[in-house]
C-alpha cells in the first residue's frame, strides 16, 4: 500500500515558504515477518512547483529470495493544484518467479473534448484513464472495472499522497480515498485511533509524536470471484500505520506498519529518510 508516501498539499505556513523549492524526499523501509527481515522498499519523492514524482523499489530479503524471485518498481507523476493530487501518468513493473507484467495507466490533462466520439481517446475526453497491461493477463476470472467506478479514483501512489496531505492538513486519519490500479477498484479506507509517543529503536530511528490509525481496504470491483484462499494468510483485515513529521518541512509519513499473518507479524520500520532542499541534505538515519 505505500507506493508513495508524501504530499506537498494542505502544509504550514513554514512548508508553504518552500512550495516552489525543488525538493527530493528518500524513504528506506524493511519489512520483517515472524521477526525476519524479507522485504526492503524504497522511496524516492520529487517535487517541483506544481508538480510531483515518485519511484519506488521493492526487493525481497533473506528467506523470502529463498523461496520467490520477486521484484517490483512503481512510478506516479502528476500535478498539485488548489490542494489537489491530480495524476498524470502512473506505472508499475513486477516480476515473480520469472514472470514479468507491466501495468501503465495514462490519465486525461485536460477537460472533456466534445470532438472526440469513440475508440481510447474518448476515455480520456470522459476523464477516464487509458490501461496497457503488458503482457494481457490471460485466463482472468475477474469482471472489469465499469467506467463510472473508474471515473475520479487515483492510482495507488496518488490515493497515499492524497492521504498524508490530508493527515497533515486535518491532523486527523479518518479518511477515505479510491483507487484504480489498472485491474481492481477500490476504497483506502481510514480511522482515527489515537496519537502515540514513539521512542527510537533499534529499528527504526524516528521518535516524536504519531497518528495511530487502522487502515482497511474496501474491495468494490475487479477482483478474482474466488479469492478465499489468497486472503487465508491474513488473521485480520485490518492494518495498523503510524504516521509521523520525520522533517518539520514535509507532511508526515508513515513510520511503522503492522498487521497480523498466519506465520507472524508483518512489521515494516521507517529505517532511513533523507531530505534534499537548497542544496542541503537533512537526514534521520538508523541508531548507531
Amino acid at each position: 500500500l505505500a507506493t508513495g508516501l508524501m504530499a506537498v498539499a494542505g502544509m504550514t505556513a513554514s512548508q508553504q515558504a518552500q512550495a516552489t523549492e525543488n525538493r527530493l524526499v528518500t524513504l528506506d523501509y524493511a519489512v520483517y515477518v515472524g521477526g525476519w527481515e524479507t522485504i526492503r522498499i524504497s522511496f524516492d519523492t520529487q517535487f517541483r512547483p506544481g508538480a510531483y514524482h515518485m519511484k519506488t523499489a521493492l526487493d525481497g530479503q533473506g528467506v523470502l529470495n529463498w523461496w520467490f524471485d520477486w521484484k517490483m518498481s512503481a512510478f506516479s507523476e502528476g500535478r498539485l493544484a488548489d490542494g489537489r493530487v491530480i495524476p498524470v501518468r502512473a506505472g508499475a513493473d513486477s516480476q515473480w518467479n520469472g514472470k514479468r507484467r507491466r501495468t501503465l495507466l495514462s490519465y486525461p490533462t485536460s477537460g472533456p473534448n466534445s470532438g472526440v466520439k469513440s475508440g481510447p481517446k474518448s476515455r480520456l475526453a470522459a476523464g477516464l484513464p487509458l490501461v496497457t497491461i503488458t503482457p494481457p493477463a490471460k485466463d482472468d476470472d475477474r469482471d472489469p472495472v465499469p467506467d463510472a467506478l473508474r471515473a475520479g479514483a487515483r492510482d495507488l501512489s496518488g490515493a497515499v499522497l492524497t492521504l498524508l496531505s490530508t493527515i497533515g492538513r486535518k491532523n486527523g486519519c479518518t479518511l477515505r480515498e479510491p483507487v484504480f490500479d489498472g485491474r481492481r477498484r477500490y476504497d483506502l479506507v481510514m480511522t482515527q485511533l489515537g496519537r502515540v509517543q514513539m521512542a527510537a529503536s533499534d529499528y527504526s530511528p524516528y521518535s516524536g509524536l504519531a497518528h495511530k490509525c487502522s487502515l482497511k481496504v474496501d474491495a468494490i470491483a475487479g477482483y478474482r470471484r474466488n479469492r478465499e484462499n489468497r486472503r487465508k494468510w491474513r488473521k485480520s483485515d485490518t492494518t495498523t500505520v503510524w504516521v509521523g513529521s520525520v522533517f518539520d518541512t514535509v507532511p508526515p509519513v508513515p513510520v511503522r506498519l503492522q498487521l497480523d499473518s498466519v506465520v507472524g507479524a508483518v512489521i515494516a520500520h521507517l529505517v532511513k529518510a533523507e531530505l534534499h532542499a537548497g542544496g542541503k541534505v537533512r537526514q534521520l538515519s538508523a541508531v548507531p
